[in-house]
């Protein structure tokens, strides 16, 4: 039977590739699920603001109406944050595959 020299460390350098495809796996699970929570925040301020319109061609006080931009600037820096936060998993996700082809490459 034929007995391959370097099998111990094939065996690793596997085992470290198949440890990076669960890693990319996660990764990619969290880029979607970030861009999730990114595309509900929009759907938020597209339903804010067509509430907001409503709001406006009836009768509202000028309290009302500073409360309303307060929120609609609240909603705006939470979609900035949440863009940031999507930005941060897609280089991560960049980088798992950048480590996965480097494990491929040393199996």
């Amino acid at each position: 039977m034929f007995k391959f020299r370097f099998q111990k460390a094939l065996e690793q350098k596997e085992r470290e590739e198949n440890s990076k495809k669960n890693e990319l796996f996660i990764k990619k699970n969290n880029v979607t699920e970030e861009e999730t929570k990114e595309k509900i925040i929009d759907d938020e301020i597209v339903n804010f603001l067509k509430d907001y319109q409503e709001k406006k061609t009836g009768k509202i006080n000028i309290f009302q109406l500073r409360q309303c931009e307060e929120y609609l600037e609240v909603l705006k820096n939470k979609k900035a944050a949440q863009r940031k936060t999507v930005e941060i998993a897609k280089e991560s996700l960049l980088e798992c595959e950048k480590e996965l082809e480097e494990a491929r490459k040393e199996v």
